[in-house]
């Protein structure tokens, strides 16, 4: 079974309450039901999990978009993209629901976050890259607004993320690996600036283990989302090939 026949054959413990359940639920009464065997079977954790990040993705990423009051040409287009490159047919229905019905309704951005945060549990690799696609979102339009960075900055917040999107849009608009860059490159390692170079070495390999698509897609990452996951991994890889650059010039 699929995370979308387990959201459409109502398999996912999540559809019965909550925000996410309540747009699911309103979504699919727009879409055909699921098969007679998705209805029979009980998703399992990692179905639930991609239907949850999917479902809370899209949510949230509405909620971005429409941060000041409108969705901006740049951002329609960069979503409709993002749906076309990396999304089935059978899934575009769902997803474009949803984004619709999050975008219009008055719940708000914490109680989906809120939500996403208490389904996934411990699972701060797949909260790194959900905040990832909301930060590369806000930055369509080259500025953050502060209604977009008030959102990102809670989502930080519940996951326990700390310096993240201040990180994320000091190396997003890095052109060379200045001095006063190096904290936010630190700050993508989780490691501090006083490491030696072997404990930033072991650092940086953790995060490539974490970021392995088989890791990503075990611990809950749909498979859509992992060409994705590739560009935390290249801010990964920027913020160490520019701290050994640095260290190197000392």
């Amino acid at each position: 079974m699929s995370w979308l026949g387990a959201i459409v054959g109502g398999a996912i413990g999540f559809a019965g309450g909550g925000p996410l359940g309540a747009i699911v639920g309103g979504v699919i009464g727009h879409l055909a039901t699921g098969s007679a065997e998705d209805k029979a079977k009980r998703a399992s954790r990692r179905e639930e999990l991609q239907a949850a990040f999917i479902t809370a993705l899209f949510s949230c990423m509405a909620k971005v978009a429409k941060a000041d009051g409108v969705v901006s040409e740049r951002e329609a287009e960069y979503i409709k993209a993002f749906i076309r490159a990396n999304f089935h047919p059978d899934q575009k229905p769902f997803i474009r629901e949803v984004f619709n019905t999050a975008r219009d309704n008055e719940i708000s951005y914490q109680e989906y976050i809120l939500e996403f945060d208490k389904l996934l549990g411990y699972n701060p690799v797949i909260k790194q890259n959900f905040l990832g696609l909301l930060c590369e979102l806000a930055a369509v339009d080259g500025e953050l607004t502060e209604k977009e960075r008030e959102i990102l900055l809670y989502a930080e917040r519940v996951f326990r993320l700390n310096g993240y999107v201040n990180a994320f849009f000091r190396v997003h608009s890095a052109k060379d690996s200045r001095e006063e860059d190096l904290d936010a490159y630190y700050k993508i390692l989780e490691v501090s600036p006083n490491a030696t170079d072997a404990e930033l070495k072991s650092a940086y390999r953790k995060k490539c283990v974490e970021f392995h698509p088989d890791k990503l897609q075990s611990k809950g990452l749909p498979p859509e989302m992992l060409a994705h996951a590739e560009n935390e991994m290249r801010r990964i890889n920027q913020a160490y090939d520019a701290i050994c650059a640095a260290r190197k010039k000392k």
